[in-house]
């Protein structure tokens, strides 16, 4: 998430960030990845993140976000297995993004 100046980040004193009930597949995963790491390379990394009542597409995602938050609360995550249809859950109609006001799904 990036404003038009390349260096200037979104919501600079964002300190935490709470998931609840969200299905976090791997390509979203790897799209939030990259904006904590980025976030960390500008010095405003998040202090907490908590991961709550989700399904993940591996367990192994704790892992990875205690290297690019200071503290992670994880909590009732569950692996989606590999037989979860990702399809289903995450098509977005065009009909739903008027509905909700906005083109691009975010965090």
């Amino acid at each position: 998430m990036r404003t038009v100046k390349p260096d200037q980040l979104i919501a600079p004193k964002l300190k935490s960030l709470s998931l609840l009930n969200v299905h976090l597949f791997e390509q979203q995963h790897k799209e939030l990845m990259g904006l904590l790491g980025a976030r960390r390379t500008h010095d405003v990394g998040l202090k907490s993140l908590v991961v709550r009542s989700c399904q993940v597409y591996t367990l192994e995602c704790e892992k990875e976000f205690k290297g690019l938050v200071k503290k992670v609360i994880w909590e009732d995550v569950t692996e989606m297995g590999s037989d979860y249809d990702e399809t289903e859950t995450e098509e977005v109609t065009d009909s739903e993004d008027e509905y909700y006001g906005f083109g691009y799904w975010m965090f």
